[in-house]
């Protein structure tokens, strides 16, 4: 006969030490649930559960603009949520602003075109190099030169 196979939740319970931690984040799942449905799109998408203790609900936004937001509204989230058993000690909310991090990874290479050098612009250079004493500038310049439209190495 085969073990029965027990799920994630249910070796969580039977570790004493996990146990705690697994129905506290059971109880603010279950707090960000009502909070969602208490407040209006887009706001509810911004706002997280951060925390619930002595009677004080901590909601973290990723903006300060969503944060500024939900002070409008917050009396009547207050007034909503207190109407629910789970919520009926609720004495306040507080706001914590959290950006969202985003790793300079996720973002995609500013990438520019190639610089077009122009025939006169080429020939300006090479004058500017046949008038310089530096060979480390004159050679650059002529590199540089050598880069333009329909370029002729001269």
């Amino acid at each position: 006969m085969e073990p029965k196979k027990l799920s994630l939740t249910d070796i969580l319970l039977k570790t004493p030490a996990l146990k705690p931690l697994l129905v506290k984040a059971q109880e603010l799942s279950a707090i960000q649930r009502l909070v969602t449905q208490n407040l209006q799109s887009p706001l509810n998408t911004y706002c997280k559960v951060a925390s619930y203790q002595k009677g004080i609900l901590t909601l973290s936004l990723t903006s300060a603009v969503w944060a500024h937001q939900l002070r409008f509204a917050k009396t009547t989230l207050l007034s909503s949520l207190r109407t629910t058993p789970a919520f009926c000690g609720l004495k306040a909310i507080e706001l914590s602003i959290r950006p969202l991090e985003v790793s300079p990874f996720d973002q995609p290479l500013a990438t520019f075109p190639a610089p077009i050098l122009s025939k006169q612009n080429a020939e300006g250079l090479r004058t500017t190099a046949a008038a310089v004493s530096s060979e480390a500038l004159q050679a650059a310049l002529l590199r540089l030169a050598k880069h333009s439209i329909g370029a002729n190495s001269s």
